[in-house]
């Protein structure tokens, strides 16, 4: 379920809210540098890897990827949809939720969920693929450490014309493909059947929205 908050509002809430605190009230946290870090509460780990930027009122985990604001952290940590978590904000900055915040579906959730698949996607092959070490090398060139990547989900297409659609549609039917082409993943070959991979050999930045939800 999505809601009709308005952006002004969560704008507001967000400018009024320190993550840092947010997070505190539910982790230990001990100041590093610039940054706050503490185990991660979303995967089990011994070195500490989640971090959490005041300046930037971002948090993210080296280990797992997960990332986002206060209000992403609070659906993550407490279990609570998104009305839910800004109400309790909102409760705890002494703002009121306008009343026309009533809950209504979310008719985008399943290509919400496909970017942010697609997104972990692009992580693994930059971590992992072969041909990804001309990426790295240039990442390095430009003075962007592996940490600052990983803090900015940084990933990386590989070379060829299908690698995306073998992962996300081994069978090749068009309801496994249709989702990737409305999600400009995937496009169709023209001149002549079938589809391919939109992005190939290069580097990977999501662009997220206010909510930490990868939009493209």
């Amino acid at each position: 379920m999505a809601s009709r908050i308005p952006q002004s509002f969560l704008d507001d809430l967000l400018d009024r809210t320190d993550i840092v605190e947010i997070v505190g009230e539910r982790l230990e946290l001990r100041r590093s540098g610039g940054n706050h870090v503490a185990r991660c509460p979303f995967h089990d780990e011994k070195t500490p890897s989640f971090s959490v930027n005041q300046e930037r009122q971002f948090y993210y985990c080296f280990g797992c990827n997960a990332g986002g604001n206060a209000i992403g952290f609070v659906m993550a940590y407490d279990h609570l949809d998104f009305l839910a978590a800004v109400q309790l904000l909102a409760a705890r900055a002494g703002l009121e939720v306008p009343r026309d915040a009533t809950a209504i579906p979310d008719h985008n959730a399943p290509l919400l969920a496909l970017l942010d698949h697609a997104q972990q996607y692009y992580l693994r092959q930059l971590a992992d693929h072969p041909a990804a070490r001309v990426a790295t090398t240039y990442l390095q060139r430009r003075g962007v450490s592996p940490e600052i990547a990983r803090e900015f989900a940084i990933g990386f297409a590989p070379p060829g014309w299908d690698n995306l659609l073998s992962e996300f549609a081994p069978e090749g039917t068009l309801a496994q493909i249709t989702p990737l082409v409305d999600a400009g993943l995937a496009i169709p070959r023209d001149p002549g059947p079938g589809h391919y991979d939109r992005f190939r050999q290069r580097l990977m930045f999501p662009i997220r929205d206010l909510r930490g939800r990868v939009l493209g």
